[in-house]
């Protein structure tokens, strides 16, 4: 698999409240659309605490897998950056999922100070342009600086860029809501299938194995070397 540069980020600043995501720890598909793919009925509670710790284990391992989180934080967060260009700021996995709240400044003397404060549409702009990549709803990867007096500060001994923003995507994707019940499922089902076996017949065991459908909802959003 493609190794992912070590990302700029240093720092997170309190993970807020999340906004798009299913509310148990930040799951990216419904407890009652899962118990209805296992055909579960609603009113039986007695798997739920299992179920939504397979929907948690699954969310997770997505977001391992993609190199990047698929919930948005309702508040907006502080995270710190070292720019590797004048002319553009590669975010790496920390996405941001609007413009609403956004703040850029830079510290222009290396003092821990940001006394520089960037304009949307005058001294940088968001990319991919409009939010859209391929027609789809996809949050901002990477900022461009188009200002006249202000360039990204690549130089110091500390991170030189502070940006304010809601960080994550504008909305959990189709495909990953799909690929974590998928997967949610299969981590639920696991536990009746000792050691991956899932039965053992005249040919020996049967084991679970990997699930290519999981594989290609995710690789599409998946971060890789050289993208942002």
């Amino acid at each position: 698999m493609t190794q992912i540069p070590p990302t700029p980020v240093v720092s997170i600043v309190d993970q807020g409240v999340i906004a798009n995501a299913n509310q148990v720890n930040y799951g990216y598909c419904a407890l009652a659309d899962l118990k209805a793919d296992l055909s579960i009925p609603a009113a039986d509670t007695t798997r739920d605490t299992a179920l939504n710790l397979a929907i948690t284990a699954a969310s997770r391992a997505i977001d391992h897998v993609a190199h990047r989180s698929f919930y948005m934080l309702e508040q907006p967060t502080v995270r710190l950056f070292y720019a590797e260009s004048y002319w553009e700021l590669l975010l790496r996995g920390n996405d941001i999922a609007t413009t609403a709240n956004l703040l850029l400044q830079t510290d222009s003397s290396d003092t821990g100070t940001f006394d520089q404060t960037w304009v949307n549409g005058t001294d940088y702009i968001l990319e991919p342009y409009n939010g859209l990549s391929n027609g789809e709803p996809w949050p901002y990867t990477r900022i461009r600086c188009i200002s006249n007096s202000l360039l990204f500060p690549i130089w110091g001994r500390r991170p030189r860029v502070q940006i304010t923003a809601h960080w994550g995507w504008p909305a959990i994707p189709a495909p990953i809501e799909q690929a974590c019940r998928l997967w949610a499922a299969r981590i639920f089902k696991r536990r009746e299938a000792p050691f991956g076996v899932i039965s053992v017949g005249e040919f020996g065991p049967l084991r679970l194995q990997s699930d290519p459908d999981i594989d290609e909802l995710i690789v599409p959003y998946m971060l890789a070397e050289g993208f942002a």
